[in-house]
Order: structure tokens, then C-alpha cells, then sequence
């Protein structure tokens, strides 16, 4: 089971409403990582003072396991995790993760595929000349977008801009007028290897503007051996599929609204972007 989807449109978006963008994969853990040595080595690697990470602090957070077998009271299991953050000198430019089972390059001022790609194969060469993981479980490229039209405060002022299937109920004739907040989520089968999941839904903002949420969270999650190469080239092919997917849910009108066009195009031979 697969979807072909057409070619992505490779022209830029000038006024993108993305917010988050985050590249993981995810690999066999490697506890080695939480030591400052470790730390220390990937800052090196990484350039140091001087390289696009110059500031690293130590991550703490909570792992919670499901069980879906475990009786009630063993339900769920919570372990502390630390790693490493490593972060540009402008808050949100760049942010990277260190874990012990996962890597994360994220940001909030997505500069264009065309720079984020390179950026992550980077960052994985120099993480795994430290590490050397032995397999990778996961990898992931989320877009998340919050679609603004100034002074829309109702789900009828999108239907311009949007593909009905991105409605829901909310294009019910009885229903739809009773809907004030929704999202819905699918999960698709791309191709073999590609799986998406796809989370749509309005958001009301504090100042009564009616925002659309278009989330793509595209993954391949089959244990393979751990290699740059793939990796970098797969998450190439996850850009892509998730400019596509774009692309199929919201109409011209709305990339019109959004600049496309407007700004530089992208080569032939560069990397499609959801939003450059």
C-alpha cells in the first residue's frame, strides 16, 4: 500500500507559518553519553566556541513507557533521562539534542531545506564520529504550521484556502456550524519504508482569530544499520514528501497568501522545502 504523490512545487514561501521544525533519529542507546566527556567531545566536534553550537547545557527530563500487557498498577514506567542541548549564539535558530538513545536539530526560524538538510548530515557526521551508534530505530522530519489569516474568526473564512478534507466536521450542512474547535488525525502509508502522520485542525487565538494547525510529522521506523549516508539522503526524501503533502492540503489561494514565489526559487538540484 503506498500513495504516489505528485512532484513537489519548489518555489519558496515568503511568508511561511511554520513554527517548529524538528529532524530526530532516534538509534541503540549509548550510555556513555550522559558523561561531561562525551559532552565535552561532541562540543569540540561541533566546532566549539567558534561553530554554529557554542553554547551547552546538560538535558533533564521523564521517560514514561507504556505497557500495553502490564497489569494496572504496572501500567506505565517513568525513568529520569539527561543528556545534552547544544544551541546557537540567536535563541532559536538552531537547537541539538543529545540523548542516549536519539539526536534532535531543531528550529523556530526555519532558514530553508536547502540549509537545514546540510545542517543535520553535519551534525549527524560529527555526533556519530563521537558515538558510533550501531543501529537506527527511527527517523523523523516534523513540520509544524499555524496558518494565519488576520481578522478570520470563523471555519467558513477558510474554505478558500484550504482542501475540504482538511474540514472534517466542520463542512458538515447540519453539524459544521456547532464546531468551535477540532483536530483530526491520520496516519498514511507514503511507501514501503515512508509513513506520515497528519494532524489538522483550527485554533483559537487569545485575540479571537480563528488559526488552522497543519502539523506532518513524516518517519521511517524499521531497525536498519546505522549510516550517515541513509539517514541524511532519507530525511532529503521526508522533506519532500512533507512539501507534498502540503501542498495537497491547502489550495493555490493559499499559497498565494503565503508569498510563494515571491522569494528566490530553489535549483533543480536542490532539496524541496515545506516552507523556505
Amino acid at each position: 500500500m503506498s500513495i504516489t504523490l505528485p512532484a513537489p512545487d519548489r518555489r519558496l514561501l515568503a511568508r511561511a507559518g511554520l513554527q517548529l521544525v524538528v529532524c530526530q533519529v532516534r538509534f541503540d542507546e549509548q550510555p556513555d553519553l550522559i558523561g561531561r566527556k562525551a559532552a565535552r567531545r561532541i562540543y569540540e566536534a561541533l566546532g566549539g566556541g567558534a561553530g554554529p553550537f557554542p553554547n551547552f547545557t546538560q538535558l533533564r527530563g521523564e521517560r514514561v513507557t507504556i505497557a500495553p500487557t502490564a497489569l494496572p498498577t504496572e501500567f506505565m514506567q517513568r525513568d529520569t533521562v539527561r543528556g545534552w542541548r547544544f544551541s546557537s549564539v540567536n535563541e532559536g535558530e538552531w537547537i541539538l539534542s543529545v540523548l542516549p538513545d536519539s539526536l534532535a536539530l531543531e528550529t523556530t526560524r526555519f532558514p530553508g531545506w536547502e540549509e537545514m538538510g546540510p545542517q543535520f548530515r553535519t551534525v549527524l557526521t560529527k555526533v556519530n564520529e563521537v558515538i558510533g551508534p550501531a543501529v537506527e530505530e527511527r527517523l523523523g522530519l516534523r513540520f509544524v504550521n499555524v496558518l494565519q489569516i488576520p481578522g478570520t474568526t470563523t471555519l467558513d473564512s477558510w474554505r478558500n484556502y484550504l482542501k475540504p478534507e482538511a474540514f472534517g466536521l466542520g463542512i458538515h450542512e447540519v453539524l459544521g456550524q456547532g464546531v468551535v474547535a477540532a483536530q483530526q488525525q491520520v496516519l498514511l502509508q507514503i511507501t514501503d519504508d515512508v509513513k506520515c502522520t497528519v494532524r489538522l485542525g483550527p485554533i483559537r487565538q487569545d485575540n479571537g482569530d480563528l488559526t488552522f494547525l497543519v502539523d506532518l510529522d513524516g518517519f521511517r521506523d524499521l531497525a536498519r544499520p546505522f549510516d550517515v549516508e541513509s539517514i541524511a539522503n532519507a530525511a532529503d526524501v521526508l522533506n519532500a514528501t512533507c512539501v507534498s503533502l502540503f501542498q495537497q492540503l491547502v489550495t493555490p489561494n493559499m499559497l498565494e497568501l503565503l508569498g510563494q514565489g515571491e522569494a528566490e526559487e530553489v535549483h533543480d538540484d536542490g532539496a524541496p522545502s515545506i516552507a523556505n
